[in-house]
């Protein structure tokens, strides 16, 4: 789990149940490939359909048709998954969204969290 998320957690402004709905909703974020490569500029979205039909018809994973259909080059299926495996929200803004925490309780329990490990 997130140490700041367990600190919270420890310190009850968030329930161990909050924690892991923040750190689902986190990983969901990123989860979805295709999604992602669109909302990130990676491929414009009407070259979405053609590569979804395109993995219906052959079985292939969305990366693979990528190469495939010669959308990403290999380098460029390199950045991208190097891209994506360090794109992550952060969980303050995940507690935020989900109003588990307002952007000014976050900042004073970031603080706390902060001092105490210093």
């Amino acid at each position: 789990m997130d140490q700041l998320g367990e600190y919270l957690v420890r310190k009850g402004v968030i329930s161990t149940a909050q924690l892991i709905e923040a750190l689902e909703q986190q990983r969901r974020a990123t989860e979805n490939l295709s999604l992602f490569a669109v909302s990130e500029g990676f491929i414009p979205p009407e070259d979405l359909e053609r590569i979804i039909a395109h993995q219906l018809e052959s079985g292939e994973s969305f990366e693979e048709a990528l190469l495939s259909l010669h959308v990403f080059s290999p380098e460029r299926l390199a950045e991208f998954r190097r891209i994506k495996r360090d794109f992550r929200v952060p969980l303050g803004e995940v507690l935020i969204r989900r109003r588990y925490l307002t952007r000014a309780e976050l900042q004073k329990w970031i603080e706390r969290y902060e001092n105490q490990i210093q």
